[in-house]
């Protein structure tokens, strides 16, 4: 898991570090600092962020991320040290994952893990459900996933060579075809991004790119957290 934790107050970014088992995490301590991190590189699995916090605050964050396309999914939570109605409504508003008020403790991590696994959920449907709805064994769906994240790592790479004037037709239809391939695999969110990637190929080709690297390794480490706990 890669996880941003933005919170100016260093206690309460420890408490919130201190929530996750062992997983890369990206602390600092500003929204501006936090959108850097973002925009240097979107592949994170969560974002908490503190709602009081030196410009951008939490839900100007919060709602800057939503009308990024290559943030827009991310999962959000913020947390803060008063839930009055105001916050909730905005926070309503920038269709954040969770809101968690201070100070944190066990009940926060249940939460945040109740987030992650419905998050998980749209990246890869529960493996038990797509073994039953294809009709394979546990072999045959751990090759289609080998080969899926190999097809997105191949657009990632055929995106950035857009750039330079690539064969743009050629890599529309491979992203049909593998998103085609997302739809199959019950992988919803990943279906989006390489929707979103295919939009973004003509005009934004380093944004395709990101977004499908983002989609590649939203799998594998699903993937990988789901064998971790098997």
């Amino acid at each position: 898991m890669r996880v941003l934790i933005a919170d100016d107050d260093r206690v309460s970014r420890l408490a919130v570090e201190d929530l996750f088992p062992p997983a890369d995490l990206v602390g600092v301590d500003s929204g501006a600092a936090a959108w850097a991190a973002l925009r240097d590189d979107p592949r994170f699995d969560l974002v908490c962020l503190d709602v009081r916090m030196p410009a951008p605050d939490g839900l100007e964050l919060a709602q800057r991320i939503r009308g990024t396309p290559e943030l827009e999914q991310l999962p959000v939570v913020l947390i803060t040290s008063a839930a009055d109605r105001d916050t909730v409504m905005t926070a309503t508003r920038a269709q954040v994952q969770g809101l968690i008020v201070k100070p944190v403790n066990e009940e926060a991590r249940s939460r945040l893990q109740r987030v992650m696994l419905a998050f998980d959920a749209t990246v890869l449907e529960p493996a038990a459900m797509a073994l039953a709805r294809l009709g394979v064994d546990a072999e045959r769906y751990a090759r289609y996933l080998d080969a899926f994240v190999q097809q997105l790592h191949g657009l990632a790479q055929q995106a950035a060579e857009l750039a330079q004037d690539g064969p743009a037709l050629t890599f529309q239809h491979k992203c049909g075809v593998c998103r085609n391939a997302a739809v199959a695999l019950g992988a919803r969110r990943i279906e989006r991004l390489i929707s979103d990637a295919m939009r973004a190929s003509t005009e934004a080709p380093q944004r395709s790119e990101r977004l499908l690297r983002l989609a590649a390794y939203w799998v594998e480490r699903v993937r990988a957290s789901r064998r971790a706990g098997a």
